[in-house]
């Protein structure tokens, strides 16, 4: 087991406690190449509350040398939660640390910073699976306890071209933004594929709750799915608002995840006004069917009507629309269409 505590500070392993038998060889020096980082994101261990509730809803992120590679799925409503999620990176500097973050998501709201740990490559013994434990700190708040990470990880170089097994990668990566060599971030870029399509019709609301000193409400939506937003237009002077409007979100992961929805009151310039939240888990609908669904609002009064279909779809990946050319202009048109990113919140 290695114990790893935060240090924010350079790259000693100061605080870095490896257990090995007593005949192991030390961890080989490095040397600059590719090398391949399987990471099983096992659980979360008493985790900080950031939540009336006395809960959290807890994702992680894994960064090296500043971008982006990894984002777990949310565990809502648990301190103690079980990921079993597993990862491999390609890392072309093994002298860049893993930094990993844990938040805890919040509906239409900015997420809360529950911790944050190093993981020193360097310092892993390669070819080999190694238990690893995260302990979580928040550098302004050193001595404050925020749990840990388990974490199994295996280090090894990789020899030959890996050209060919950059589609094995198991999650979905966020974009970079250009392609160059294959090196780390294109890696990640090429294996972004989305499995489907969650359409999604905003039929009305219903009785929602009065904010103004009129008896009525300037209610607009705000529509999440991991990084994936979306606004509706603000229905004015009304607490039974009909927007029929119609966006698509698309699904990464095969199956699961969850829609938050937030419903708020425009006001000019003012603070807008919280008028309640619901959620979708799509794990619950069947796909290729067209679902009505009356969701009432938590926090607040009413309910919102939604038309949800999911649609399943050939993977296509990022570096299909960006690099390579489509044989049918027309395919390539429709495809570039569905993939148009759906409105920022404001």
């Amino acid at each position: 087991m290695i114990a790893l505590s935060l240090s924010t500070t350079g790259r000693s392993l100061t605080g870095i406690n490896t257990v090995v038998p007593s005949n192991a060889d030390p961890p080989a020096l490095v040397s600059p190449g590719m090398y391949q980082l399987d990471i099983v994101l096992k659980k979360g261990i008493n985790l900080a509350i950031r939540d009336r509730g006395g809960t959290s809803d807890p994702y992680v992120k894994f960064k090296i040398a500043g971008k982006e590679v990894f984002r777990s799925k949310t565990i809502h409503k648990n301190l103690n939660p079980v990921w079993d999620e597993k990862v491999t990176l390609l890392v072309d500097n093994i002298r860049e640390p893993l930094y990993v973050k844990v938040f805890d998501y919040d509906f239409g709201l900015q997420d809360d910073f529950m911790g944050s740990a190093h993981l020193y490559l360097e310092s892993l013994e390669q070819h080999r699976s190694l238990d690893v434990t995260l302990e979580l700190k928040d550098p302004h708040y050193p001595d404050h306890n925020l749990g840990s990470l388990e974490l199994a990880v295996t280090l090894a170089p990789k020899e030959g071209d890996f050209r060919e097994n950059t589609m094995l990668l198991r999650r979905s990566w966020k974009r970079s933004s250009k392609y160059q060599s294959l090196r780390l971030s294109d890696v990640h870029k090429k294996s972004q594929l989305w499995r489907g399509i969650v359409s999604i019709s905003l039929i009305e609301g219903r009785n929602l709750q009065p904010m103004d000193a009129n008896g009525l409400s300037d209610p607009y939506a705000k529509f999440r799915m991991g990084h994936q937003k979306y606004k509706s237009k603000t229905i004015h002077k009304t607490l039974n608002p009909q927007w029929r409007e119609q966006f698509d979100f698309h699904l990464y992961d095969e199956v699961g995840g969850f829609i938050d929805i937030t419903v708020w009151d425009r006001d000019a310039g003012k603070r807008d006004d919280f008028m309640g939240r619901c959620q979708v888990d799509l794990s619950l609908l069947s796909k290729e069917c067209t679902h009505k669904l009356d969701l009432p609002l938590e926090e607040g009064e009413g309910m919102l009507v939604l038309l949800v279909t999911l649609t399943a779809s050939a993977a296509v990946s990022i570096s299909d629309l960006s690099v390579n050319m489509l044989d049918d202009p027309q395919e390539r048109r429709g495809i570039l269409h569905r993939y148009v990113s759906v409105n920022e919140l404001g």
